[in-house]
Formats: structure tokens, C-alpha cells, sequence
């Protein structure tokens, strides 16, 4: 007792808070992961001493096959430290597979036996994800059929409502109860604000797939700003759909964006306080 109450005052005293067994686990979207992600994003993280994964799950490939390939990869963690919980932030279509391993996976625990995958979970927060699907699957598959990648096509609003629908047995994947559950919104308000030409294309094609189905327009180039809502949205933000895959050229970067959200579930201070110019209480419906 006395060289632990000796340690934790040292803690204090260099004021360098350990989370050595609450991973922030990092999950990309549909393409993989941009090299920044999955390579230095974990180690800006440590240095800013936050112990941090990312996962690469492949370039494509279904839900479901993603979702396994996520599954291997825990299991080799959880197979070395039995105490290994993870912090998952999931980007783009990474939300909708991390969703799905909670809810349908299994994972094998040194000393627990099988357990659900949940179960390792500390939380769960989505970033500019379709939870309620994207036109530019839809489009790309009339446009395409099914030359279209197999995964991307899942992310159609047709496709997606299949995760969402408690009578579809097969995909349902709900939020787990108790967990902590979250979900951040990105949106562009005009072509002009997107960080790349498939995002000024996407723009411009779901704002013209919206107004002929009279619907809201606002999006981030990629997903519709109402598809992005997952349990509780924390804050809306004015980046394009890449944010949360880029390296450090925005400020606040995805680093900070990312420490400051760890923070905030360790119950430290919220990173609107922190970068409050850069979060917005966005009117969404009226933005475009």
C-alpha cells in the first residue's frame, strides 16, 4: 500500500495521468486508413501519453468480413492481457462495423472464457459515420451495378436500414446498453470548404440528389450531416468528410481533436472549452 500511495503521488506531482489498460482504439472507414491514421496517429497519441491503436481491417470488403478481420486483431490483444479494454473511435463506414462486432462477434478471454465483443469495450464513439446510409452508395450503384465495391454498396440508406431494423436479425446493431455511446457530425456548408475533389463531386452530387427528393442537403461531401446522429452527438464540425483521417494540417488537428475527446471521457474538460471556435451548435437544416 505504501509504494503504491508513493507511486500515485508521483503521478500526481508530474502531473502524467497512465491509461495503460483503456486503449484508444482507432478504427477507419471504408478505404483503410489514410498512412497518418494508422501509422503516426498512435504515436502522437502516446506522446501526449494516451496508449493508442489503430486498426487496419483492409481496403475492402463487407461489414460483416471487416468486422472479422477487427475481430482478429482484438483477439490477439485480449489474448496477451486479459485486461485489455478499448476506447473505440470509429471513422466513417469504421462505425458501422464496430457497431455490428459489438452486437454479433465473440471473443475469446484468458480467464473469462468466451465473452461478447462489447465486453472489452470502454466506449464507443462514431465520427462522420452513415448510420442512416449515403446517396453516393445508392448512386454509385445505378451508376456502376455491381462493379461497385461490395462494401461501399452496403452503405446505401437501402442497406444500412438493415443494422437499424430490430426485426432484421441478422444485422441489428444497436447501441449496448450502458455503454457509453457517441457520435460526432461533420458538414461543409458550400463545395468550396471540401479538402478534395471527391468530396467537392460528392458535395455537389448529394445537394442535387437531396433537392430533386426534396430532402435536407447538408453534408460533409461524403455522408449527409442527418445520417451522422448515433446515441448522443457531442458537437457538429465544420470540417470536411477526411477530418478524421487527416494528418496534422488542420487546427486544431486530429490530435488534439482526439486527446481532448479522451479527456472528456476520462472526465476532464470538453474539448468545446478547449477549441470552442472550432466546435459549432450548428442549424443544420438551414445551413444550405
Amino acid at each position: 500500500m505504501k509504494i503504491q500511495l508513493l507511486a500515485f503521488s508521483f503521478l500526481i506531482t508530474v502531473n502524467l495521468p497512465s491509461f495503460a489498460k483503456e486503449y484508444f482504439c482507432y478504427v477507419p472507414g471504408a478505404g483503410g486508413g489514410s498512412a497518418y491514421a494508422l501509422q503516426k496517429l498512435p504515436l502522437d497519441l502516446k506522446a501526449r501519453n494516451i496508449e493508442a491503436l489503430s486498426f487496419f481491417v483492409g481496403k475492402t470488403g463487407t461489414v460483416q468480413e471487416k468486422a472479422l478481420r477487427l475481430q482478429v486483431q482484438i483477439q490477439k490483444h485480449l489474448s496477451q492481457d486479459s485486461d485489455f479494454e478499448c476506447h473505440f473511435f470509429a471513422y466513417s463506414q469504421g462505425g458501422i462495423f464496430v457497431r455490428y462486432a459489438m452486437n454479433h462477434l465473440l471473443l475469446e478471454d484468458p480467464v473469462d472464457g468466451t465473452i461478447s465483443f462489447a465486453k472489452i469495450a470502454k466506449s464507443f464513439t462514431s465520427a462522420s459515420t452513415p448510420h442512416l446510409g449515403t446517396p453516393l452508395a445508392r448512386l454509385g450503384k445505378n451508376f456502376l451495378g455491381k462493379q461497385l465495391e461490395e462494401g461501399l454498396a452496403q452503405m446505401s440508406e437501402e442497406e444500412v436500414a438493415k443494422f437499424n431494423d430490430p426485426s432484421n436479425k441478422e444485422f441489428y446493431s444497436p447501441a449496448i446498453e450502458g455503454m457509453p455511446s457517441f457520435s460526432y457530425r461533420t458538414f461543409i456548408r458550400s463545395s468550396r470548404e471540401a479538402k478534395s475533389l471527391p468530396e467537392k463531386l460528392g458535395f455537389e452530387a448529394i445537394k442535387s440528389d437531396a433537392e430533386k427528393r426534396k430532402v435536407n442537403s447538408s453534408s460533409d461531401g461524403v455522408i449527409p450531416f442527418g445520417s451522422q446522429g448515433f446515441a448522443k452527438v457531442l458537437s457538429d464540425i465544420n470540417v470536411s468528410h477526411g477530418f478524421f483521417s487527416s494528418g496534422t494540417d488542420f487546427k486544431p488537428s486530429i490530435v488534439d481533436v482526439m486527446e481532448a475527446h479522451f479527456r472528456m471521457l476520462k472526465g476532464q474538460t470538453p474539448m468545446q472549452k478547449s477549441y470552442p471556435a472550432f466546435f459549432s451548435e450548428l442549424v443544420a437544416q438551414t445551413a444550405l
